[in-house]
């Protein structure tokens, strides 16, 4: 799957990943989202934005790398509150915690009157399923969605596929462009020798679309 080509045709794309192949996978998408015309907001909601950021930072990416940081407030009030003086808050925005779905929603809102950004990853629907009701989150994502359809950003939504109950996608079906999940590229075998290749990090084509 091309990420840049889903992205011509639709808005708001949905990514399933599995826990082990995460790290990778959303580190490609930001990446790949980077590399498109416009600015890019990541929301993060599981960690920290200077975690985020340290990658892009020796690169020209970074200067069009935005952020909302739901988790620092909660774990690192005091290296957070250096953080804040740090950073500019015009591109860095610091919700209280994972629980301010008002707040988060807000400071999204804010962002997209921006209309530099042109691309959002929003990591994860999974970890706000740890702090709200589901039926809280897909209302909150549903809003989300709505959103970014009244700017010309095109947004991506991330979730653990562990955490996805099948409730849960036929909800997303409702309001997102596609759903598309992670799929492991299948192992090679020599005879009955099964050879693993080794693969650092994973790309969009370990995508396929889930038709909706």
């Amino acid at each position: 799957m091309n990420l840049k080509e889903e992205l011509q045709s639709k808005q708001n794309i949905v990514l399933i990943i599995p826990n082990e192949k995460y790290p990778d996978a959303v580190l490609s998408v930001t990446e790949e989202l980077l590399s498109l015309e416009g600015d890019f907001l990541y929301v993060s909601v599981n960690k920290p934005c200077n975690d985020i950021l340290k990658p892009f930072e020796k690169k020209r990416q970074a200067e069009k790398f935005y952020c909302i940081d739901c988790i620092s407030r909660t774990f690192s009030p005091a290296h957070t509150a250096k953080l804040e003086q740090e950073k500019s808050l015009s591109k860095f925005y610091f919700i209280d915690n994972p629980h301010s779905l008002t707040q988060l929603g807000l400071a999204i809102t804010k962002m997209l009157e921006n209309k530099k950004i042109k691309q959002l990853l929003f990591d994860s629907i999974s970890t706000l399923l740890i702090y709200s009701e589901e039926k809280e989150v897909m209302k909150f994502i549903h809003h989300i969605m709505s959103k970014v359809r009244e700017t010309e950003c095109k947004a991506v939504f991330t979730s653990l596929k562990e955490d996805v109950s099948s409730m849960l996608v036929k909800e997303i079906t409702l309001f997102a462009d596609a759903i598309i999940e992670f799929k492991e590229t299948e192992k090679r075998k020599i005879g009955n020798i099964e050879i693993k290749t080794e693969q650092t990090k994973k790309t969009m084509e370990d995508f396929e679309e889930i038709k909706i």
